[in-house]
């Protein structure tokens, strides 16, 4: 994996990849685990959307592969332990939270 340092343009997932400078901010991105189409929203330390995208199942690891470590959560279910482990493998932080209904 490598690491892509802040302020570079990202043209193959189509914005700007901005973490604001500094070498410890931290980001933050949901996955909404699907069959073949994931969601991927990310956050920089002040809320800033950085990244708002869909990929499909093959793109998601090469995705995730060329951003820098970051803090990924995503909601509990059958396929949660086995992209969590894929995840961790590429160097991020990655979190299981269960499901809670309103």
């Amino acid at each position: 994996m490598t690491w892509i340092p802040p302020h570079v343009d990202l043209p193959h997932l189509g914005v700007f990849f901005k973490t604001g400078g500094s070498m410890s901010s931290q980001i933050f991105c949901g996955v909404d685990l699907a069959k073949h189409h994931f969601s991927l929203h990310a956050v920089d330390d002040r809320g800033k959307v950085i990244l708002h995208k869909s990929v499909s199942r093959a793109k998601l690891l090469t995705t995730l592969a060329n951003m820098p470590p970051m803090r990924i959560g995503m909601e509990a279910c059958s396929g949660a332990h086995f992209w969590a482990r894929e995840f961790i493998k590429l160097g991020h932080d990655a979190r299981i939270m269960a499901a809670k209904y309103v």
